[in-house]
Parts: structure tokens; C-alpha cells; sequence
């Protein structure tokens, strides 16, 4: 075990042998567990404090909602170990645990304890980095100076953080030809790209698929390719989280990255997004000077437009910024056949107001899903009674159906 100490610190209370107060990372449960029984074991069963990550250890006192921000953590002896987790990195929970972080190092700061903090990433190669990019602050830059080590898997607090991320991944696809879209929606879209390459490109799909969406993101991915590399960011955390890998190979061989944020500090400008759990708010920050292609399960343009582009904290909506969108129906009743609605953002997007987003977008679109169903029952492909019924076996079809 290393020891990490600073010049003229004062020793700590408990564990005054053992390494220096800071902030600890792992990716590790059995590495937690390990260094609760090494700590244990040096202080003769002194109290530590603990969330989930350790509070089924005898000796744990069980932090409870307050956590951290406990006003009575101010009364807990220097040198005393905090277990704070697992916390969660991904899109949806990145702005929470930047707060955990944050007061993570707080504590380590001013009441000098040791803090060890189990994360749950899909990067744990960059949890050094990703960690110090949540700490820093505009009102305190160097807050992420407090994180001074990792839990190592035998319980060592070993001194040193990596905290530059590594080099960027452009992983190409094996192949050019975009057939997930009707080539005419294809030259549409290649036409909209031609005139801006930073924004939203959106795709949505009826598919009752896990993932729905990213089969159209290739198309998305092949078109701007020429824009750099492009990494695909994780919305949330799954009970089974091995559904994230049904996705298409190009998309699946991508960087998987737990935000936002944490994608654009490593110099990627293109990004796979969840329009639910990517909110508008955020999505700002990155429209300008980068490609944020979002996909997702939705059953029009207009209402993937609202998640995508509209947000009650923004007092102006996305929507200028929203270079395309394209919702595909697969259909059964007919081989290869698909039904499409197709938005391609105009010049003039000006708006009396945001709640008019919807109409907007519904109003602008290039094709309009329900005229091609209309199309269909005319030709008696499909039959609309039978189609709409309740017990009907496909819901898109359903959906049109009943929107008829």
C-alpha cells in the first residue's frame, strides 16, 4: 500500500498509519468489500459510514438519504472512511452524480476523510478522467485534485489517477451502401447534410425492437462519416444492460461512453443519443459544433421532434437546430415495404411560441406516413377494420389504423 501524505498535514484521527485522506475510485464491489475489512482490521473496528456500496457491513453506519450532504458528517473523525455508491454514469444520471462527486471531494477537502467511491461505467478505462471531469467546477477548477488514488482489488488505497483520457476511435463501417431508407429519403437527408453538418438528425421507428432506431442511425453514420469519429452514448442503466449489444455491427462497434459531456472532452463531435434521456437542456450545449444523431422508438416525426428539440426549461426550443427527421413503419402485410415521415428542417423555423413545435414540424414534413397508409387500404393491401381492432397483430399497423 502506498501512502499518500501532504507536507505540514496534520495526522488523521483514525487510521493515523494508513494512507492519506482523498478520494479513492473502483469500478469493484469485491475491491470495496476488501478495503472495509482492511480498514477494520487497522482500527480496531472504528465506524465507518457507508451508502449501498457498504452498509451491510457490520461495522457500517448506513449514510441514509442525506448521504453526504449529512449535516453531522462535520462531527465524524479526520481519517475516517466514507464508502459513497454505486453511482451510476450514464446520460440520465450523469448531472446527479456529478453532485455526489462533487461533495465527495468536499468532504475530503475539509473534514480530511478517506472517501472510497464504487462507480458503475460502460468506460472503466476512463474513470480516472471521466471522475476529475465531474469534479471540476467553474467556482472551484481544481476540486478534482482531492481524487488521489484507486481501490485496488485487494483493498490497497494505491496513490495516482489517470486522468487524460486516451486517444480518440474512428471505427468506420465495413460497408457504403445505405440500405436502411429508401434511396429517395437518403438524397434527402444527403441534401440536408450538405448545408449543415452540425445540429440533430433524428430517426425514429415504429419496430417493437430493442434499440429502435439505431438500425436508421447507420444511415446516419455513413452519410457524416466525413465529420470525424463518432461515439455512442449510453441513456441509463438496464437491468439487463446486455441489450444495449442489439444493435446493428457499425453502431455496436462504436466508443460507449457514459455522456455527453464526457464524449466531448475526449474530442468526439459526433454522437449515437437517446432523445429521452438526452434532454433538450443538455443537447444545447452541443448543437452548435457538433452532430448529435438520435434514434428511438416514437410514432411520428412530430412526436419525435418534441423529445428531441423541446424542453419546459428552455425558453426557446431546439428546433432551428434540427436538421432532419425520419420515422419508418416497417409493415408486415407487404414484403420490404415500409411507410415513412419525413421532416427536413427549412430555412425559416421562426415560431410564435415553443408549443408550437409540434404543429410546426407536423405541418413541414416531406412525407406523411398517414397519406402512404391511405394509399394502402385504398389499394386494399390492408384492411382498415380488421387492422384497428384491438386483439390486431401488429401494433404499427394498429397505430395507423386507429389514427386513420
Amino acid at each position: 500500500m502506498h501512502e499518500v501524505t501532504e507536507a505540514g498535514a496534520a495526522v488523521p484521527e483514525v487510521w493515523p498509519a494508513g494512507p492519506a485522506p482523498g478520494v479513492y475510485l473502483t469500478t469493484s464491489q469485491g475491491a470495496i468489500d476488501a478495503l472495509i475489512a482492511q480498514y477494520e482490521e487497522a482500527t480496531d473496528g472504528a465506524l465507518m459510514y457507508a451508502e449501498r456500496a457498504g452498509n451491510r457491513h457490520d461495522g457500517a453506519i448506513d449514510l441514509g438519504d442525506s448521504g453526504l450532504w449529512s449535516s453531522g458528517m462535520d462531527r465524524v473523525p479526520s481519517g475516517a472512511l466514507l464508502v459513497v455508491g454505486p453511482i451510476e454514469l450514464d446520460e440520465e444520471s450523469w448531472s446527479d452524480a456529478r453532485e455526489r462527486v462533487i461533495m465527495a471531494c468536499y468532504r475530503a477537502a475539509n473534514t480530511r476523510h478517506r472517501v472510497a467511491i464504487l462507480f458503475d461505467t460502460p468506460a472503466p478505462e476512463h474513470l480516472g478522467a471521466d471522475a476529475t471531469l465531474l469534479a471540476s467546477t467553474e467556482d472551484d477548477p481544481d476540486l478534482g485534485d482531492e481524487i488521489v488514488g484507486m481501490v485496488m482489488e485487494d483493498g490497497a488505497l494505491l496513490a495516482g489517477v489517470e486522468r487524460r483520457y486516451g486517444p480518440l476511435v474512428h471505427r468506420r463501417s465495413n460497408s457504403s451502401k445505405i440500405d436502411c431508407l429508401p434511396a429517395r429519403v437518403t438524397e434527402q437527408l444527403r441534401g440536408a447534410l450538405a448545408k449543415r453538418q452540425t445540429g440533430i438528425l433524428a430517426f425514429g421507428s415504429m419496430a417493437d425492437v430493442e434499440n429502435p432506431g439505431t438500425d436508421l442511425a447507420v444511415a446516419g453514420l455513413l452519410l457524416t462519416d466525413h465529420l470525424g469519429p463518432a461515439a455512442r452514448i449510453m441513456p441509463r442503466h438496464r437491468s439487463t444492460m446486455s441489450k444495449f449489444d442489439l444493435v446493428p455491427e457499425s453502431i455496436g462497434q462504436l466508443p460507449f461512453l457514459p455522456s455527453l459531456e464526457s464524449a466531448y472532452a475526449q474530442g468526439y463531435r459526433r454522437f449515437i443519443i437517446d432523445p429521452r434521456y438526452s434532454k433538450p437542456d443538455v443537447s444545447s450545449g452541443y448543437v452548435h459544433d457538433c452532430l448529435l444523431i438520435a434514434c428511438s422508438f416514437t410514432l411520428s416525426v412530430d412526436q419525435l421532434a418534441m423529445w428531441t428539440v423541446d424542453s419546459p426549461r428552455r425558453k426557446k426550443s431546439l428546433l432551428p437546430s434540427l436538421i432532419a427527421a425520419v420515422v419508418v413503419a416497417p409493415l408486415p402485410v407487404a414484403e420490404d415495404k415500409m411507410l415513412i415521415d419525413l421532416y427536413i428542417g427549412p430555412e425559416d423555423t421562426s415560431l410564435a411560441g415553443d408549443a408550437e413545435c409540434y404543429e410546426f414540424v407536423r405541418a413541414h414534413r416531406i412525407e406523411r406516413i398517414e397519406e402512404q397508409f391511405a394509399r394502402l387500404v385504398e389499394l386494399g393491401v390492408v384492411d382498415l377494420e380488421a387492422a384497428g381492432e384491438p386483439g390486431g397483430s401488429d401494433r404499427t399497423l394498429r397505430f395507423l389504423a386507429r389514427a386513420a
